[in-house]
């Protein structure tokens, strides 16, 4: 599906969410009503509630139902989808994330220091709370800080 890649950059992006944890998540995890996205089990067993901006939400909701009309019956009760209705691979993620920077250019500045997924976890949503000294579990992720991520994100041509 073009549009889970996108969704699943996006996320990453205003989440503050580590790939497996994105990958592991199911439709029943993600709850528009409250606004958060439940993470169970995750690194050490541990579970949690991330709040997400309005923002983020919305284009949430637009994947789900983009993706329901595509593949009315998934293989999968995966929140992010295959184009065969199943739930992500990581080797897929990675092999299609190496695509999409060789497309936009995103380069590596250093052979030590290159773009990788789960630094969206580490570097771009965890020192933006914590500079400005807030928490991010009442901040509300997403929000004006982080929407041109989720636009850039899904502008991304993955359809191919």
């Amino acid at each position: 599906m073009a549009a889970t890649y996108p969704t699943l950059l996006g996320l990453l992006a205003v989440s503050g969410l580590r790939l497996g944890e994105a990958v592991r998540l199911d439709r029943e995890d993600v709850d528009a009503r409250q606004g958060l996205v439940r993470v169970i089990n995750s690194k050490f067993a541990k579970s949690r509630e991330v709040p997400l901006h309005d923002s983020a939400m919305r284009a949430l909701a637009t994947y789900g139902r983009r993706r329901d009309q595509l593949c009315p019956e998934p293989a999968s009760d995966a929140f992010l989808l295959s184009s065969t209705g199943t739930r992500l691979l990581h080797p897929n993620i990675h092999r299609t994330f190496s695509r999409l920077k060789r497309e936009v250019g995103l380069a590596a500045r250093a052979t030590r220091c290159r773009p990788r997924l789960h630094e969206y976890a580490d570097v771009r949503v965890m020192p933006m709370s914590l500079r400005r000294g807030c928490s991010a579990r009442f901040r509300g992720l997403g929000g004006r800080h982080n929407q041109s991520a989720w636009r850039k994100a899904s502008r991304l041509s993955v359809g191919r």
